[in-house]
């Protein structure tokens, strides 16, 4: 049997991975033409060049798609999923994620768009921790796969979206059968892979706990990149003023959108309680960051340290909260699973 070279099978994985995000790039090029928000100048999206019109946020999605694809062309080129050109590129996708997602606003609930079908996918991959850790160096091969599988199930969910939009739609004038009650309209929704878009906005009217560990996570990950520049650089060095300001684009996406008052309002008691030291450890860190430019390097490796460990306090409660609601056999298997990712995330 001849065995892959270990430079094969990533070669191999991430041509690949170059392929799907070319795919989702036509598949959201076509779904945006076919609809209100057509992009004119497709070319200065996929080139970085500038644009004479203005960025819309269908527009800068499409930017970040082409940012992470970049990232796959460098590991390629590489031959490593942390390479410094792949690190840079990933990078700049997350920045682009962490400033754009929360300020995408849903269409009326009655006015499902493709538009939607974008919204749900940043927040997909706002709440993964795969893009972060190629951001932060530390990327594998398996960071890359599961980035890949999240646009190859994005171009699924775009292609069901525009079938449904391709259906021609009842007439309102059809004459009800005077022997016969009307049937009742049942709305059509918009297929997002395993869960319906509908069943997600409904989550998502109540805040979001996985969105906003996500946004600590991508504070804390800006701030221990923060921490090694300004050991060497010091404290007012562009890296370190630069990731702070990233960071804290990250807490106001989680205050702002997820987990506003009216979000966190219907939340069981429990998950309040972690939404509300979200909020606290968010607002708190906030205005200690506010301060950067007389802060010392061992007054941002404290707040560093506070962040990673408010997170981590959260993640862990969240999962066992929800778990507690689970079969007893289910219970098991899932225990068993965070046990493994807490050692991960202890000694990682």
């Amino acid at each position: 049997m001849v065995t892959e070279r270990p430079e094969e099978v990533v070669s191999g994985m991430v041509r690949r991975g170059i392929s799907t995000f070319q795919t989702l790039i036509g598949g959201v090029t076509d779904a945006l033409r076919a609809g209100d928000s057509t992009i004119k100048e497709l070319d200065s999206a996929l080139t970085g060049q500038a644009s004479s019109a203005p960025t819309t946020a269908e527009q800068s999605f499409l930017e970040i798609i082409a940012l992470m694809q970049a990232a796959f062309v460098e590991a390629r080129e590489a031959g490593s999923a942390s390479a410094p050109a792949v690190v840079q590129r990933a990078r700049e996708a997350l920045g682009r994620v962490s400033r754009e997602e929360p300020a995408w606003r849903p269409a009326p609930s009655a006015v499902r768009t493709v538009n939607d079908v974008f919204r749900t996918a940043l927040r997909d991959l706002r709440a993964s921790q795969d893009l972060v850790k190629l951001a932060q160096g530390n990327g594998t091969l398996d960071d890359l796969e599961k980035l890949s599988q999240w646009a190859d199930d994005l171009t699924d969910r775009l292609a069901k979206t525009q079938k449904i939009v391709a259906q021609p739609k009842p007439s309102k004038e059809q004459p009800v059968p005077a022997a016969s009650a009307p049937d009742p309209v049942i709305s059509q929704e918009i297929p997002t892979g395993s869960a319906s878009l509908e069943e997600k906005a409904t989550s998502i009217k109540t805040g979001c706990i996985p969105c906003a560990l996500g946004h600590l996570g991508g504070c804390s990950s800006m701030l221990n990149e923060a921490m090694r520049f300004a050991r060497k650089d010091g404290m007012l060095s562009n890296e370190v003023i630069d990731r702070v300001g990233q960071c804290l684009d990250e807490l106001n996406g989680l205050e702002r959108m997820d987990l506003r008052p009216e979000m966190i309002h219907a939340l069981p008691a429990w998950e309040k309680e972690l939404a509300v030291k979200a909020l606290e450890q968010s607002r708190d860190t906030r205005h200690r960051l506010e301060s950067v430019k007389t802060m010392t390097v061992d007054e941002l490796e404290g707040i560093a340290a506070d962040t990673q460990k408010t997170r981590l306090s959260i993640f862990r409660a969240w999962v066992h909260g929800k778990t507690d609601n689970l079969p007893p056999e289910a219970q098991a298997r899932v225990r068993a699973s965070i046990e493994r990712s807490t050692q991960e995330e202890t000694h990682g």
